[in-house]
């Protein structure tokens, strides 16, 4: 016994050595701790959003497009990194959104907000309330939350088309949702029932070098080795005469709905809401582009759900003195179309009916060169689609304008 048991306490105090030499190497060698997957490193549960950004974090984001340096702030915003510093009196801007106004895969100091706030100068204060993989239902719980806070004058919200499958996709009910009951619009699992918890593996690796280096690296490696195995396995199966071969995975087939871009790979899709029917033809041309491998398409529920939820912001902000208006981000294969998508027109048509302003980079992106920038940048990486710091810092100048336009410190500014 005695044989057996000596070696082996051996060997487990060999590996503990091991481990702290490792992470002591780690922690001094290292900048930051790299991750591939930001759910598991800049979040945290909350029974009214599903889950928001951890405070005062500091992480590099790691992907095979980029590596970003990222930063949230004492309440659990990405933090402003911009060369002018707002008055006190400033005039403030509020922007809701998601991945694109977080900055996915983009460092401190170019992410649209930072770009904005050095357009605008002192005389204005730009607060980026963006969450990575919110939805519009998420982004109106969270502007009645910051609204008495913030105070702001002007509230921007950002559109990226997926938001309008986000807002009926509760995540196996770890966030909040809507569906359309009897041509209401109702909102679902509120308070959230299952919130992105912390943990212990994610506490383990918030708290190690080398718990979060493994993750990474099984992340951004192992797990999709192991995926194009399956994948592959599945390419040899036979099926019977007349049945149809399932859908690869990762994909999905061209009826249903699309995920979001900020998954990397095609998500589950949306469920399926009864009373569902197409919208009504647009006068304006709807571009055959094809967005996310599929021609875009917009069901009459999920416009009526996205402009419940724009008309309750629009309410909320005239209610705290504010004004409100969209930013529409394109995906990349709408930059490559002159014509309007489906999910523009959509949301074309809600701003319209809400009297709420529209603002569309988009032409300014077409205008600087088609599909890549000036100095042969492109504006979106090539396998995660989000804007790069050359689509941000556009974005920016033509928001930039719009805000000089419908603001009094613009106004003043002008004369």
């Amino acid at each position: 016994m005695k044989k057996t048991v000596f070696p082996l306490i051996t060997i487990l105090l060999s590996l503990i050595a091991s481990l702290i030499i490792a992470e002591a190497a780690l922690r001094i060698g290292s900048r930051s701790v790299p991750y591939f997957n930001i759910l598991n490193a800049f979040h945290k549960g909350d029974k009214e959003l599903g889950w928001v950004l951890n405070p005062s974090f500091t992480a590099r984001f790691k992907r095979e497009d980029f590596e970003a340096v990222i930063s949230t702030d004492e309440i659990g915003f990405r933090k402003m990194q911009s060369t002018v510093r707002p008055a006190d009196a400033a005039e403030r801007v509020l922007f809701v959104g998601d991945s694109f106004l977080w900055g996915w895969g983009v460092s401190q100091g170019e992410v649209f907000s930072d770009v904005l706030q050095n357009e605008l100068g002192e005389g204005f204060r730009v607060m980026n309330r963006g969450v990575t993989k919110y939805g519009t239902v998420q982004e109106s719980i969270l502007l009645k939350k910051r609204l008495a806070l913030d105070k702001p004058a002007l509230v921007g919200v950002m559109f990226f088309y997926n938001d309008f499958s986000d807002n009926v996709d509760g995540r196996m009910l770890r966030r909040p949702y809507c569906t359309v009951e009897n041509g209401k619009v109702v909102l679902r699992n509120y308070p959230v029932q299952s919130p992105v918890l912390g943990g212990i593996s994610r506490k383990i690796r918030s708290y190690s070098y080398v718990a979060s280096f493994l993750a990474y690296y099984w992340d951004s490696t192992a797990a999709p080795f192991f995926k194009q195995i399956i994948k592959d396995g599945t390419r040899n199966l036979k099926f019977g005469k007349g049945s149809a071969a399932p859908a690869r995975l990762g994909e999905i087939p061209p009826s249903l709905s699309t995920g979001s871009a900020e998954a990397q790979k095609t998500p589950p899709p949306a469920p399926e809401i009864s009373g569902t029917q197409p919208p009504e033809a647009s006068a304006e041309p709807v571009s055959p582009v094809i967005v996310d491998g599929k021609i875009p398409s917009v069901s009459a529920d999920d416009i009526r759900i996205m402009e419940d939820r724009l008309a309750e912001m629009k309410a909320e902000c005239e209610s705290n003195g504010a004004a409100i208006f969209v930013v529409y981000a394109a995906d990349a294969g709408e930059l490559k179309s002159k014509l309007k998508s489906a999910y523009f027109s959509a949301m074309e048509e809600i701003c319209a009916r809400l009297g709420i302003d529209l603002v569309d980079p988009t032409d300014a992106m077409r205008a600087a060169q088609p599909e890549t920038g000036p100095n042969g940048e492109p504006f979106y990486f090539p396998r995660d689609l989000h804007w790069t710091p050359l689509a941000h810092r556009i974005s920016a100048e033509q928001v930039r304008d719009y805000i000089l336009m419908h603001t009094s410190g613009g106004k003043a500014a002008a004369k």
